[in-house]
């Protein structure tokens, strides 16, 4: 999702510390959501994803079906617990 953003914001010519002043956080914060520093850089939860959508003017769940669209061999879904013990570990 960090990639979607970054796209979105470049395309938008949106910069890091505009994001910041939107959304409330500070610009390193900003920096390691949307996985712009080498070191540091964490995995963007749905809320952080939410307010940085907010603060580009974009919608999340388009921001989450391109993100999607991006990683095609993502597993379509999760094995189910049950699915884990009849497989065996």
């Amino acid at each position: 999702m960090s990639a979607v953003l970054r796209a979105i914001a470049a395309k938008k010519q949106i910069d890091q510390h505009t994001i910041a002043k939107r959304t409330g956080y500070t610009d390193d914060k900003v920096s390691r959501l949307l996985g712009t520093r080498r070191t540091g850089a964490q995995p963007i939860g749905l809320d952080d994803a939410d307010m940085i959508a907010n603060a580009l003017d974009a919608d999340l769940m388009e921001v989450i079906a391109e993100a999607i669209r991006d990683t095609p061999d993502r597993p379509k879904r999760r094995p189910t617990a049950a699915e884990i013990f009849e497989r065996g570990f």
